[in-house]
C-alpha cells in the first residue's frame, strides 16, 4: 500500500533556523491575539527537547499565522 512521501516537519522544527523562525511567529502580536503564547512555546520547546512531538500541534499553528498574515494583515496595509 503507497503511503506518499511524508514531509519532515516533525525533524526541521528541531532545527535552530527554523525554531528561531517558528519562535518569531509564535510571539508576534497576531498569535498573541488568538493564542496563548506561552503554552504555544511550551509545545515547541518540548518538541525540541524531544520531550514529545508536538510537531502537528506546532504546524497547524504555524500554518494559520501563516495564512492570517498573508490575507488579513497584509490586505488591510
Amino acid at each position: 500500500k503507497k503511503l506518499g512521501f511524508p514531509i519532515p516537519i516533525r525533524v526541521w522544527l528541531r532545527q535552530d533556523d527554523w525554531y528561531q523562525m517558528v519562535t518569531d511567529l509564535f510571539t508576534s502580536k497576531e498569535a498573541e491575539e488568538f493564542f496563548h503564547t506561552e503554552k504555544l512555546l511550551q509545545l515547541l520547546n518540548d518538541h525540541k527537547n524531544k520531550k514529545a512531538d508536538n510537531s502537528r500541534k506546532i504546524w497547524t499553528v504555524l500554518t494559520f499565522l501563516i495564512w492570517y498574515d498573508r490575507f488579513f494583515t497584509t490586505c488591510s496595509k
